[in-house]
Protein backbone atom coordinates (compact mmCIF):
# COMPACT_ATOMS: atom_id res chain seq x y z
CA UNK A 1 0.00 0.00 0.00
CA UNK A 2 1.49 3.29 -1.02
CA UNK A 3 1.33 5.75 1.90
CA UNK A 4 0.09 8.52 -0.41
CA UNK A 5 -3.12 6.55 -0.99
CA UNK A 6 -3.72 6.48 2.77
CA UNK A 7 -2.90 10.20 3.15
CA UNK A 8 -5.30 11.03 0.29
CA UNK A 9 -8.13 8.96 1.81
CA UNK A 10 -7.60 10.66 5.16
CA UNK A 11 -7.57 14.08 3.49
CA UNK A 12 -10.85 13.28 1.72
CA UNK A 13 -12.32 12.50 5.15
CA UNK A 14 -11.12 15.81 6.59
CA UNK A 15 -7.82 14.87 8.21
CA UNK A 16 -4.42 16.36 7.42
CA UNK A 17 -1.88 13.57 7.94
CA UNK A 18 1.58 13.26 6.43
CA UNK A 19 3.78 10.19 6.51
CA UNK A 20 7.51 9.61 6.08
CA UNK A 21 8.32 6.36 4.30
CA UNK A 22 10.78 4.33 2.25
CA UNK A 23 9.70 2.62 -0.96
CA UNK A 24 10.86 -0.99 -0.83
CA UNK A 25 10.72 -3.22 -3.90
CA UNK A 26 8.52 -6.18 -2.96
CA UNK A 27 10.73 -8.54 -4.98
CA UNK A 28 13.52 -7.92 -2.44
CA UNK A 29 11.48 -9.48 0.38
CA UNK A 30 12.20 -13.12 1.15
CA UNK A 31 8.95 -15.07 0.71
CA UNK A 32 9.91 -17.37 3.56
CA UNK A 33 10.03 -14.40 5.93
CA UNK A 34 6.93 -12.60 4.61
CA UNK A 35 3.20 -12.96 4.95
CA UNK A 36 0.15 -10.86 4.07
CA UNK A 37 -2.05 -9.89 7.00
CA UNK A 38 -5.51 -9.30 5.54
CA UNK A 39 -6.59 -7.07 8.44
CA UNK A 40 -10.24 -8.07 8.20
CA UNK A 41 -10.88 -7.81 11.92
CA UNK A 42 -13.56 -5.52 13.19
CA UNK A 43 -12.85 -2.51 15.37
CA UNK A 44 -13.84 -4.26 18.59
CA UNK A 45 -11.97 -7.55 18.06
CA UNK A 46 -8.35 -8.30 18.88
CA UNK A 47 -8.19 -12.01 18.16
CA UNK A 48 -6.18 -13.19 15.15
CA UNK A 49 -6.95 -16.34 13.22
CA UNK A 50 -4.90 -18.37 10.78
CA UNK A 51 -7.24 -17.35 7.95
CA UNK A 52 -6.31 -13.69 8.57
CA UNK A 53 -2.95 -14.43 6.91
CA UNK A 54 -2.06 -15.58 3.39
CA UNK A 55 1.27 -16.41 1.77
CA UNK A 56 3.18 -13.49 0.28
CA UNK A 57 3.99 -13.50 -3.42
CA UNK A 58 5.91 -10.43 -4.67
CA UNK A 59 4.29 -10.73 -8.11
CA UNK A 60 0.87 -10.20 -6.50
CA UNK A 61 1.73 -7.10 -4.42
CA UNK A 62 -0.78 -4.94 -6.32
CA UNK A 63 -3.51 -7.33 -5.19
CA UNK A 64 -3.09 -5.92 -1.67
CA UNK A 65 -2.50 -2.26 -2.62
CA UNK A 66 -5.99 -0.91 -2.01
CA UNK A 67 -7.90 0.91 0.67
CA UNK A 68 -11.06 -1.02 1.53
CA UNK A 69 -14.41 0.77 1.51
CA UNK A 70 -14.73 -0.15 5.21
CA UNK A 71 -11.60 1.94 5.90
CA UNK A 72 -12.90 4.95 3.98
CA UNK A 73 -16.27 4.74 5.73
CA UNK A 74 -14.48 4.41 9.08
CA UNK A 75 -12.35 7.54 8.43
CA UNK A 76 -15.47 9.56 7.63
CA UNK A 77 -17.34 8.22 10.67
CA UNK A 78 -14.46 9.04 13.02
CA UNK A 79 -14.17 12.53 11.53
CA UNK A 80 -17.90 13.15 12.10
CA UNK A 81 -17.43 11.99 15.72
CA UNK A 82 -14.48 14.37 16.12
CA UNK A 83 -12.10 11.49 16.85
CA UNK A 84 -8.74 10.39 15.48
CA UNK A 85 -8.91 7.19 13.44
CA UNK A 86 -6.72 4.11 13.64
CA UNK A 87 -4.86 4.88 10.43
CA UNK A 88 -4.40 1.42 8.91
CA UNK A 89 -7.63 -0.24 10.10
CA UNK A 90 -8.82 -2.88 7.58
CA UNK A 91 -5.88 -2.20 5.21
CA UNK A 92 -3.87 -5.31 4.24
CA UNK A 93 -0.27 -5.38 5.49
CA UNK A 94 2.82 -7.19 4.26
CA UNK A 95 4.62 -8.38 7.37
CA UNK A 96 8.33 -9.19 7.22
CA UNK A 97 10.33 -11.08 9.83
CA UNK A 98 13.79 -9.63 9.73
CA UNK A 99 15.75 -6.49 8.99
CA UNK A 100 15.60 -4.44 5.82
CA UNK A 101 18.57 -2.25 4.94
CA UNK A 102 17.18 1.17 4.00
CA UNK A 103 20.59 2.84 4.00
CA UNK A 104 20.54 3.55 0.27
CA UNK A 105 16.89 4.52 0.06
CA UNK A 106 15.45 8.02 -0.07
CA UNK A 107 13.18 9.02 2.79
CA UNK A 108 9.98 10.33 1.20
CA UNK A 109 7.04 12.26 2.62
CA UNK A 110 3.40 12.22 1.54
CA UNK A 111 1.90 15.47 0.34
Amino acid sequence: MHPQKVADALKDAGYNKRFSYFEIDASLLDRNKSVVYLNLKKEDKNDLREEDFVPFDPSEVERWAYIPKDTIDYYHRKQSEGKEPTIFLFIPHILYKGNIDVGGLELKVTS
